[in-house]
């Protein structure tokens, strides 16, 4: 369906990817190692997300997002905390594991380049 996929452009040996697979929602879910500053970007009904040379690209349609809840996970991953982006259904569209004092910034950032911070719930 429209703004159902999820596309992450990278180069393996540059960007570690913790968990998962580009995926559509709804369907397996993908972890990204958030280990870095990435650069948001507004491009009309699209947020883009970059960091500066690993070779990744996020692409977050807006109209698919609803809610990102920050948590912590105790499997396998020392409790580090993660990122969710949830569609209208709740259906986890993608986890991000945050491993720096940047995740804040990029919370922050989705917040602010979304344009709708009532519709994004943050979770401790």
């Amino acid at each position: 369906m429209e703004g159902q996929t999820i596309t992450i452009r990278k180069f393996l040996d540059q960007f570690a990817v913790v968990e998962g697979t580009i995926f559509n929602i709804g369907h397996e879910s993908a972890s990204v190692d958030l280990n870095g500053t990435f650069r948001w970007s507004d491009e009309g009904d699209w947020v883009s997300l970059v960091r500066k040379g690993c070779g990744c690209e996020i692409h977050l349609k807006k109209s698919a997002l609803c809610n990102i809840v920050l948590g912590s996970t105790q499997t396998g991953f020392g409790g580090n905390p993660f990122m969710d982006v949830v569609d209208e259904e709740g259906r986890r569209i993608l986890r991000v594991y945050l491993h720096t004092p940047e995740a804040q910034k990029v919370v922050q950032a989705l917040r602010e380049k979304m344009g709708n911070p009532e519709s994004i719930a943050i979770k401790h």
